[in-house]
């Protein structure tokens, strides 16, 4: 699922070779976060980074539990 969404095109950035439209997108979190736009239309950029701090604090109370169980 993507927490972005889109504010405004900020230009065009250079990539390997080729340019592409960069923009800036606003996270559900509310943080700000510039991305290519192909990278957000193709799911390869969901967040600002919010979804992979979560996920990694998840893991770590799952951790926890297990431990406390034993």
């Amino acid at each position: 699922m993507n927490k972005l969404t889109f504010q405004k095109y900020l230009g065009f950035k250079k990539c390997g070779n080729r340019y592409y439209k960069y923009a800036l997108y606003l996270c559900e979190c509310g943080n700000k976060k510039e991305a290519y736009e192909h990278n957000v239309k193709s799911n390869n950029t969901r967040s600002c980074g919010c979804n992979y701090l979560w996920e990694k604090q998840l893991k770590r109370w799952q951790k926890q539990e297990e431990r406390q169980m034993k």
